[in-house]
């Protein structure tokens, strides 16, 4: 009974305890993240490498974060419920508690705005340096340039609020679409379901309790106490021995019988 009650409350909390994971998840990987590329973030030199340093910061987190949302959803894509616009909403429901923590884990790289500053300045300083055959010298485009490199960082931390700002937009809509725009159908379906699961809940409590009994009333013993001088391997007398046992049986046999052992026991 209290396993039931344990598994049902672990079970109720399991949704929260997901979404707490993957907060988590994205600090401790944020902070690996910044413990690896630093050095090279904060030099930020300009070589064939640097490209690729940033996408993998940016996409190695991104796509792992994006399998193990994936991995968490309980639920399948597509909805078993005939209704074909809840069939839609929970699809959509299903592909935005997917996208979130990756949508989330890019804007607070672009919050930070090293990764952004860096790629761009490296950019364009490529294309300066292409366009006037002076490779080396980014005088307005490159680290000498504390003007340019304060907008990058302005427009990398615009980009990224804009993109926290859309996912609570979302998730505002949706719980407004949610509670206010579904018809009475949909919550007395939800009000069935819910009613339907704890009804399955309780019968296979009781059934449980009921099993429990049996297999106790199975294997209970029942012991016939004795006086202790007696001796065991004499037969008990007749009004000692209870009907549903033989007049003839020694007591050391019922003993035997029933799997104990008689040490200080009544039976001497």
């Amino acid at each position: 009974m209290t396993c039931l009650m344990l598994r049902d409350q672990c079970s109720s909390l399991w949704p929260a305890i997901k979404h707490i994971g993957v907060l988590v998840l994205l600090t401790i990987t944020g902070l690996i993240t910044n413990l690896i590329f630093y050095s090279t973030m904060a030099s930020c030199l300009c070589d064939t490498n640097i490209k690729s340093v940033i996408f993998l910061a940016i996409l190695g987190p991104f796509l792992a974060l994006l399998a193990l949302a994936v991995g968490l959803q309980k639920r399948n894509i597509f909805c078993n419920m005939k209704s074909t616009l809840l069939r839609k909403a929970s699809f959509w429901k299903s592909i935005f508690l997917s996208v979130y923590p990756s949508v989330y884990w890019v804007a607070m790289l672009m919050i930070d705005s090293r990764y952004y500053v860096c790629y761009k300045t490296c950019e364009e300083k490529v294309s300066k340096d292409s366009f006037t055959g002076n490779y080396g010298r980014y005088d307005y485009y490159g680290h000498n340039s504390p003007k340019n490199s304060q907008e990058l960082r302005v427009q990398s931390q615009l980009i990224g609020y804009s993109l926290i700002v859309v996912l609570a937009a979302l998730v505002l809509l949706y719980l407004c679409c949610e509670r206010c725009c579904r018809p009475t159908s949909w919550r007395l379906e939800e009000l069935r379901e819910h009613a339907l699961e704890e009804g399955k809940q309780e019968c296979a409590e009781r059934y449980a309790l009921a099993f429990a009994k049996h297999v106790i009333g199975q294997h209970e013993v029942h012991l016939y106490e004795t006086p202790l001088n007696q001796d065991p391997n004499k037969t008990l007398p007749a009004s000692a021995a209870p009907a549903s046992i033989p007049r003839g049986l020694a007591a050391h046999v019922v003993v035997n019988t029933i799997n104990r052992t008689p040490i200080n026991t009544v039976y001497g």
